[in-house]
């Protein structure tokens, strides 16, 4: 009996094959303060489970094939990977890295004076 799994995630992790297998992971960068969805498609025997990892270390609560930062802030960035475990087997997909950018805020002062001439 062969079981497939393909798993497509938005930061790129990739899973696929009967013995699984990975493809090359895709790096991402967000924003400070933006949000940002990291996805897995799993084709494969169900039930599919689903354990987000952040630099190794499981994410409390991140279960499902989507894991929603919805503000991100500087401590998000790092490597993210995602186990897909059925019936049969557990496999951790290839690291993406997400990247974090501060987010560019421009201050314009104006000053202004104000000139009494005394005659």
């Amino acid at each position: 009996m062969k079981y497939f799994i393909k798993i497509v995630c938005l930061i790129g992790l990739a899973l696929i094959g009967a013995v699984l297998s990975t493809q090359a992971a895709e790096n991402r960068t967000a924003t400070v303060g933006q949000p940002i969805t990291l996805s897995a498609v799993a084709d494969g025997t169900a039930p599919l489970t689903y354990q987000w990892k952040k630099n190794g270390v499981d994410i409390i609560g991140a279960t499902s094939a989507t894991y929603l930062i919805a503000i991100v802030n500087n401590t998000d960035a790092g490597t993210y990977t995602v186990n897909v475990t059925n019936a049969i087997t557990t496999t951790l997909s290839d690291a993406g890295t997400l990247a974090v950018t501060a987010t560019t805020i421009t201050i314009t002062t104006l000053s202004v004076q104000t000139l009494h001439i005394v005659p």
